[in-house]
């Protein structure tokens, strides 16, 4: 997913929005001294990204820009997904409920990248929380918060199938690939 970008749908194409202020803040820079255009923060961001990253001691010579500011979202069957950054990866895991279907635990793993030569850090230890104890970032938080009213409407007379659009197409193919399991790929 590419960051620092003005939304296609935003009319204003001249204006840095509340949006890119942020991120332009989150890179460094302070957005009342910028004075480029809204296509120009992207690369701003890239470069600070870079600056500061080398700053800190961690190589990031082969990265392209757009790994700098990008999130790069993978998914590995049957429940793994990794979202990685210039500086660490996110893997998150989703596991059925041992009783009831309609919940899941969701186990979350953040590993960041070290400077080159530095002692690692002491291993975190696990800990394990309940639904809304605590943050696990704004967009986590966000979706989250949706999942429950997503299983209830799943679950409702209403439902009549599922409508992905085609970022969400690995959703069918993780179902194809249960059921090949189960049926046979030939059923």
């Amino acid at each position: 997913m590419p960051f620092g970008l003005l939304s296609p749908r935003y009319p204003n194409k001249d204006e840095i929005t509340d949006a890119l202020q942020g991120m332009l803040v989150r890179a460094g820079i302070d957005p009342d001294e910028f004075d480029g255009a809204p296509e120009e923060v992207r690369t701003k961001m890239q470069a600070a990204a870079r600056e500061s990253t080398e700053a800190r001691g961690i190589d990031v010579s082969e990265l392209n820009d757009d790994q700098m500011t990008d999130d790069y979202h993978y998914y590995i069957f049957p429940s793994i997904t990794l979202n990685t950054h210039h500086t660490g990866v996110m893997v998150f895991r989703q596991r059925p409920h041992a009783t009831d279907p309609n919940k899941m635990y969701f186990d979350l793993q953040n590993y960041t990248r070290i400077p080159d030569g530095a002692d690692p850090p002491p291993r975190p230890a696990h800990t394990t929380y309940k639904h809304g104890e605590i943050s696990i970032g704004l967009v986590l938080d966000q979706d989250s918060y949706n999942l429950p009213r997503v299983q209830k409407g799943m679950n409702s007379r209403a439902y009549k199938g599922l409508l992905i659009n085609y970022r969400e197409r690995r959703i069918r193919h993780m179902h194809k690939t249960i059921d090949d399991y189960i049926y046979g790929p030939d059923r």
